[in-house]
């Protein structure tokens, strides 16, 4: 049992690596990708934590929310082009309770 809990805690840790701005830019241009420098650099000084995340997606929520493209509208009510819907899809006569 100690050989087992020997290698779940192993396997538990993190090892951090802390890499150097440099060392990431020679490694993306090393795969192939074309590196902005500058903009990287700018990434790399400013962190987002959760709350920001949290409040842009808030933030982009009630913009969907706030629309201005839906003025509000109610359902239109219109007898003669209910009718018309209802005998095309074939549903022209209503139902009666009794």
């Amino acid at each position: 049992m100690a050989k087992l809990n020997h290698k779940i805690k192993l396997k538990s840790r993190v090892v951090q690596k802390v890499v150097s701005l440099t060392e990431m830019e020679e490694d993306l241009e090393a795969k192939g990708y074309e590196v902005n420098k500058e903009s990287l650099r700018s990434r790399s000084r400013v962190r987002k934590t959760i709350k920001d995340i949290e409040e842009g997606q808030d933030r982009v929520a009630k913009m969907a929310l706030d629309d201005e493209s839906d003025d509000g509208d109610e359902l239109m009510q219109d007898d003669k082009l209910a009718a018309k819907e209802g005998q095309e899809r074939g549903r022209a006569k209503k139902r009666l309770r009794d």
